[in-house]
């Protein structure tokens, strides 16, 4: 009984989302938006720490394997 009214509730919340496409893509914008300030900006020089660096390659090689 409860799965059945969960995905009759998930249903539901797919047909609002059907019903009106400009609400997924406000969620997704939003998440993208930068305003530069004086301590972060693009013109800032910057570089990853040693630290950082070792994380960043295994992250890649991540990335490379599943790929």
């Amino acid at each position: 009984m409860l799965a059945r009214l969960a995905t009759k509730r998930l249903l539901e919340v797919r047909q609002i989302f059907r019903q009106n496409p400009q609400t997924s893509r406000s969620f997704s914008t939003a998440l993208n938006y930068h305003l530069d300030s004086p301590d972060n900006n693009p013109s800032i020089p910057w570089e990853f720490t040693n630290a950082n660096k070792e994380k960043v390659i295994l992250e890649m090689e991540h990335v490379r394997f599943y790929c």
